[in-house]
């Protein structure tokens, strides 16, 4: 399993810890997802660990906490290129490593 994170590498090795003293196998990656060149690492990594791609889990997210009148055209993009655009990024560099 790849864990991937964004901010705390702690947090994301306690994951990986608790997955390796249940038997699994697991590695983590630090990756923005709205960025394409950072997925690829993140698809080449995964693929160098386990050999492919067995199932992709989009659940990157991110909110912020203002009003709407108070939201800022680079909140609002922040928002945008993690929800959407990182989540299409995933997407199409996973169907990408699955046709090869």
């Amino acid at each position: 399993m790849l864990i991937n994170y964004t901010s705390s590498k702690i947090d994301a090795n306690n994951v990986i810890t608790e997955i390796i003293n249940n038997e699994g196998k697991a590695i983590a990656i630090k990756a923005d997802i709205s960025k394409t060149e950072e997925i690829k690492h993140l698809f080449c990594a995964t693929i160098d660990h386990f050999g492919k791609v067995d199932v992709l889990i989009n659940n990157a997210g991110i909110t912020i906490y203002k009003s709407i009148k108070d939201t800022t055209d680079e909140d609002f993009a922040r928002i945008f290129s993690i929800n959407v655009k990182g989540t299409f990024n995933t997407m199409r560099e996973s169907s990408t490593r699955l046709a090869d």
